[in-house]
């Protein structure tokens, strides 16, 4: 009915339902945007979107959300009501909203909740989205009247895992789409009151980060115009008088791995609602139940036939080293998969081996790697596909396929070597110095080679962005030597960003491997803009450079790994690469249009580099030498002296250990004492400056 609908949010469990996680509370009355308006639902907002802080708590983590609404129709949203009917005897922590409909006719409001992890220096970010593993809608009034219909659509990709409507005569009914995809609750057609169930439905999600809820009226032409109609979401009301739950689908998929790993629906097991539109393979079946089993193949064995034929390993899983496999995919979605490297019974933390991988419909190549610890012989694996990012290894989804495999490690006698780990630092103000606090991209990385037989198979370096004190974009990259980039088996070869594979992207030019790198030196790219790739808290202005913001706020750092497999017969020799050391880093301009300076007439694009000092720019960096001796720099190709100052200070320093950099706008030479000696004798004097600190103009590195 108008201005009467509400929901509810809530958090309890139903003795005739199976439990499987503890359901999240949410609560919605810690907003970011001040309300605007008041009127008798009380303070409101009219933007179409707000986000609210610490909606809830899971497992340690804190959970933000955003708040969006969007039109359909001859209708105009009109405002939020965050914390709705607050007050003593009232529920709490709830949001309402407003919206009317101007016509006969259909109409209405699209209303989605996304929610992301807003731990520590994550909070307020809205950057990483959060799997809620499970959470509890209920919603009121919705009953409907005689000059307009109420009903609300949920969509099954998104977890809608059940739901329950009132248990007395009049009640909503539920009907799913023709295409399988969305359920539509409507109401009954008559006023009840807010907490009589005929007006009631409790929806129940499992691990989704979205929900989206589509609330769809018909308008007669007796209604009055403008028809404004009122929801809200609560988090604490609750109502007695249910029926037993209902599954949102009465197909589901389910793997066959041991129980262990959760296989049975009693064990919160892998589920999938089946869907025509997204799965693995060639086709997908109706499980009753997990089928449990060494082998992992109960679901081959079934009356429904061998379905779990989505995934192929294409070369053998050789421990530490990269393996390719195929996967093959009906429809588009989101790729998981878990390797029991160390064969516990469980897959671990850290036992992820494909994250949020995009898969499209059709046959793609994905690289996996064997966990250099992994146990010789049979390993467990897990492959998940849907609709949504970041789903468990068991539990619920809305939609997709689970398939789970046994497969053979074989050991290849490999030998693991690593450098020192080493400390970049850069100003990208050259060829003017600026503040000089060479904090404006702080990378600490090392290298690694795995070989074999005396020769190398794989070429990797991993690091970690520790500092970003820079207002400018920049680019990452390295110089190599040793080998060839043709040497380089580029399928197999990639580029990773937080645990997490970036598809497809060439590590040598850090774009799409469809894309030809230049000739010229070897060189491989962390990242083409670090500004859009760092969590950078808008409250410290830059990344873990400014003494007056919380350490907490930036506990967050990048991460990255660049790995090199080599082709067979282009393996070069242990010797030929030994002994490792920190290459040659640099940064770079992130692209023509991007303002780097005031010595630029025009804004320069991936050809300017900064190196560390006496390092000349790459066969890439083809501006560079126009400003040699240009504003402070002193650079002379013909002494090989470049990126220092008349007085030998450098734009880019590289040490052997990892180091507390200066805060920003301390000049380095007031944060180290000894820098400016050190760096003036050319590095004769003074060799260990970078362990003594004025301590309170760094930036520790165990902050």
């Amino acid at each position: 009915m108008k201005y009467k609908q509400l929901f509810s949010l809530i958090a309890f469990t139903l003795a005739s339902a199976p439990v499987y996680a503890t359901s999240v509370d949410l609560d919605f009355s810690n907003h970011i945007e001040s309300t605007n308006l008041s009127n008798s639902f009380g303070p409101s907002y009219n933007g179409p979107v707000m986000h609210f802080l610490n909606v809830g708590t899971h497992n340690g983590k804190t959970i933000d959300a955003k708040v969006s609404s969007e039109i359909f129709g001859d209708a105009t949203f009109l405002f939020h009501t965050p914390n709705y009917k607050d007050g003593g005897g009232q529920p709490e922590g709830d949001i309402g909203f407003l919206y009317q409909v101007n016509s006969p006719g259909s109409a209405g409001l699209i209303y989605t909740f996304e929610f992301y992890d807003g731990t520590d220096g994550l909070s307020g970010t809205f950057s990483v989205p959060y799997t809620v593993p499970e959470f509890d809608m209920i919603g009121y009034d919705i009953d409907g009247e005689p000059v307009q219909s109420e009903q609300v659509r949920v969509f099954k990709n998104e977890g809608f895992y059940s739901y329950q409507t009132g248990s007395a005569g009049a009640s909503l009914t539920a009907e799913e789409s023709v295409d399988g995809q969305s359920v539509l609750f409507t109401g009954p057609g008559t006023n009840y009151s807010e907490t009589d169930t005929s007006g009631a439905v409790k929806f129940t999600f499992k691990n989704t980060s979205i929900v989206t809820l589509q609330f769809e009226t018909v308008t007669t032409s007796g209604s009055p115009f403008p028809n404004p109609i009122f929801s809200a979401f609560d988090g604490n009301w609750d109502l007695d008088q249910f029926i037993p739950p209902v599954t949102s689908s009465d197909q589901s998929d389910f793997g066959d791995a041991p129980d262990s790993y959760g296989t049975l629906q009693a064990s919160n097991g892998a589920e999938h609602a089946l869907s025509s539109s997204l799965y693995l393979g060639s086709s997908i079946d109706a499980d009753t139940d997990g089928q449990p089993g060494i082998a992992s193949n109960g679901d081959d064995l079934d009356v429904g036939g061998n379905d779990d034929d989505g995934i192929t390993v294409l070369t053998s899983l050789e421990k530490g080293l990269d393996s390719l496999i195929r996967v093959n995919a009906f429809g588009s979605g989101y790729l998981q998969a878990w390797a029991d490297w160390d064969m516990s019974g469980t897959f671990d933390e850290g036992e992820q081996i494909i994250k949020n991988h995009a898969v499209i419909n059709g046959q793609q190549i994905i690289p996996i790697r064997v966990d250099s610890d992994a146990v010789i012989g049979s390993v467990q694996t897990r492959f998940r596909l849907s609709s949504s990012p970041n789903i468990p290894s068991d539990g619920y989804a809305g939609d997709g396929e689970v398939e789970d495999y046994v497969f053979s490690v074989t050991d290849p006698g490999t030998t693991i070597q690593h450098s020192n780990y080493y400390t970049a630092a850069f100003e990208d103000n050259w060829p003017e110095t600026g503040d000089f606090d060479l904090n404006d991209v702080v990378t600490y990385y090392r290298t690694t080679i795995i070989s074999k037989d005396d020769e190398v198979l794989r070429f990797d370096l991993t690091g970690t962005i520790t500092a970003y004190g820079a207002s400018y974009g920049n680019g990452l990259g390295w110089k190599l030597n040793g080998f060839a980039e043709s040497d380089i088996n580029l399928q197999l070869a990639r580029l990773e960003k937080n645990g997490g594979t970036r598809p497809n992207i060439s590590p040598f030019t850090g774009e799409d491997k469809d894309i030809a790198s230049p000739s010229g030196d070897l060189v491989v790219v962390a990242s083409l803009n670090l500004l859009n790739d760092i969590p950078i808290n808008g409250e410290c202005q830059f990344h873990r450079t400014n003494p007056s913001c919380s350490a907490s706020l930036e506990s967050e750092q990048m991460t990255f790994s660049i790995s090199l497999p080599f082709n067979e017969g282009s393996e070069p020799s242990v010797s030929s690469l030994m002994p490792l050391n920190g290459g040659d880093p640099f940064i770079f301009g992130p692209g023509h249009g991007s303002y780097h300076g005031d010595s630029f007439t025009t804004s320069p694009g991936k050809e300017l580099e900064i190196h560390t000092s006496d390092f000349p720019p790459t066969t890439r960096g083809t501006l560079v030498g126009d400003f040699y001796g240009t504003a402070d720099d002193d650079s002379d190709s013909t002494s090989s002296k470049y990126y220092r100052t008349t007085s030998n200070l450098p734009w880019g320093i590289l040490i052997s250990s990892s180091w507390n950099h200066p805060s920003e706008y301390i000049d380095i030479s007031n944060a180290y004492p000894d820098f400016a000696e050190w760096a003036t004798s050319g590095g004769i004097s003074k060799p260990t400056w970078y362990l003594n600190p004025n301590g309170d103009k760094t930036w520790s590195t165990d902050d």
